[in-house]
């Protein structure tokens, strides 16, 4: 009997600025999320245009977080932790606010340790 997928939102936090490979980062922590998640959508700010300051991507995370919280109670979401987020990170304020408002954090290598 297969198991059915949980059917989510899905916010990618991770850290950008300063690595290199990023979007490659990203991409794949996205094909993970997909084969372990049926998504109505992926969040994955590495597809956000290059060129703005940190304010600006800044903004767009935490107002793409505040929109998946408000629609929380008919589509449910969670926020994928990638590895490797440093102190400095962008991404800890993604999950602060993340775990302010509600929202399921997991770390993608617990979901990357799970067996489909």
């Amino acid at each position: 009997m297969s198991k059915k997928k949980k059917k989510v939102n899905v916010f990618l936090a991770g850290p950008i600025a300063g690595v290199p490979n990023y979007k490659e980062n990203f991409a794949n922590a996205e094909k993970t999320v997909r084969e372990k998640y049926d998504c109505f959508d992926v969040w994955n700010p590495a597809d956000l245009p290059q060129g703005a300051n940190v304010e600006w991507y800044m903004e767009k995370c935490l107002c793409r977080l505040g929109e998946l919280s408000e629609g929380s109670k008919h589509k449910p979401c969670i926020v994928v932790a990638l590895p490797n987020i440093g102190p400095t990170s962008g991404a800890n304020v993604e999950i602060a606010y993340a775990e302010y408002l509600g929202i399921e954090v997991v770390r993608l290598v617990d979901l990357m340790e799970q067996k489909s």
